[in-house]
């Protein structure tokens, strides 16, 4: 699953989705483990 992530104080954190589908999440920044980045790059091949 891939989420933005905003800090939103206090130890937390909001989860945003790209997909205006899904709700924005608010967690404990303990609960999160972050395991990679996306990396996106536009133009010919």
């Amino acid at each position: 699953m891939v989420k933005r992530v905003a800090s939103v104080g206090q130890g937390r954190l909001a989860l945003l989705s790209q997909n205006m589908a899904y709700l924005t999440v608010e967690v404990d920044a303990d609960e999160v483990e972050i395991i990679g980045l996306v990396v996106w790059k536009g133009g010919k091949i």
